[in-house]
């Protein structure tokens, strides 16, 4: 099925989530257009994929201003947090429940409007206060109206990574799934070497007499080297 223009302003959105969960160090100087980003993020949540025939939920992002007043260094960081939680929760449940950050106003309002005469009545959702939850609805929005799957959001297989990633294609079954090729290659070696040593344990159990030693091995392999 072609993908929509929509849907690849979604998936974009989604990309950068990702990016974002896997910065390692906010750095104060990268800080504030952080702030600005988040702005656009829930920004772009709301209007993308609005049709005369869609239903929309909208999530109104407010004036930039005053969002990233509320984004204070402290909340930069939650958000931070809070993002990586979900998209394990997507990657490894299929399933993202969300819950009002304890900073929001427990007050939830909701709204239906249609955006232009000949579209039809689409719902929104305000959160005041709180860029926190705000931000966290952008994420389930943009997941929601991608077009991804659930098999599409992946946490890398090789032990050691666990990177969340997007597959660009459906994956193959019964296959391990993994974030790049250098993972992959890592993973094929371990099993590689994994095979190899219970080959060599395997032979010490069927003849121990012939069972290489470590200090025979060594030699051997330094003769090949030469």
């Amino acid at each position: 099925m072609k993908i929509t223009d929509p849907e690849v302003a979604h998936l974009q959105q989604v990309h950068w989530a990702i990016q974002f969960a896997q910065e390692m160090d906010l750095e104060k100087s990268r800080r504030d257009l952080l702030k600005i980003r988040l702005h656009e993020f829930v920004r772009e949540s709301s209007f993308h994929g609005a049709s005369p025939g869609e239903h929309q939920v909208f999530n109104p992002a407010g004036d930039l201003e005053a969002f990233v007043g509320l984004v204070t260094d402290d909340r930069l960081i939650e958000i931070h947090r809070e993002i990586k939680k979900a998209l394990a929760a997507f990657a490894d449940e299929s399933f993202f429940a969300m819950e009002l950050s304890e900073k929001a106003s427990k007050r939830v309002g909701f709204q239906w409007q249609a955006l232009l005469p000949h579209y039809r009545f689409g719902q929104s959702v305000s959160i005041s206060q709180d860029p926190i939850s705000q931000v966290l609805l952008a994420l389930g929005l943009h997941v929601e109206h991608s077009g991804l799957t659930g098999e599409r959001i992946r946490r890398c297989a090789r032990s050691g990574c666990d990177r969340i990633f997007l597959r660009e294609r459906a994956p193959q079954k019964g296959r391990d799934q993994f974030c790049s090729l250098a993972c992959a290659r890592l993973a094929a070696k371990r099993r590689y070497l994994e095979r190899e040593e219970k080959k060599g344990a395997k032979l010490t159990r069927a003849n121990p007499l012939r069972a290489p030693s470590a200090d025979r091995r060594a030699k051997t392999k330094k003769k090949r080297n030469r």
